[in-house]
């Protein structure tokens, strides 16, 4: 793990593409910043009604380039062995490191 590496961070059912900025000498923190990442197969997803809002079905194709101007995040290691947001729960929310995987959750 270190600067410029990919990471996704998972919140509940969406997911966001991000990079590792930095990593503490201790590898116990870091600091992540969103990608810019866009939907290429929008037009390929079907939506019908249902769930909260409606239902989507089939696979969300992204690209990714690097956003200056993206939201910053500090993840701190946890006794579960995953990084979490500094400040929040566990429960929820981890970054995966080594991957940029972007998923919105249309059915909420």
């Amino acid at each position: 793990m270190k600067a410029g590496d990919g990471a996704t961070w998972t919140i509940w059912t969406d997911s966001h593409a991000g990079t590792i900025l930095s990593v503490s000498k201790s590898g116990k923190s870091l600091t992540w910043q969103r990608d810019k990442a866009t939907l290429l197969n929008k037009d390929e997803l079907k939506v019908s009604v249902g769930g909260f809002a409606a239902h989507v079905s089939g696979v969300q194709k992204y690209s990714y380039e690097p956003d200056p101007n993206g939201e910053i995040c500090k993840f701190t290691l946890r006794k579960n062995g995953r990084f979490h947001l500094v400040g929040a729960s566990a429960r929820g929310n981890y970054l995966s490191i080594g991957v940029r995987a972007e998923h919105y959750d249309y059915n909420f």
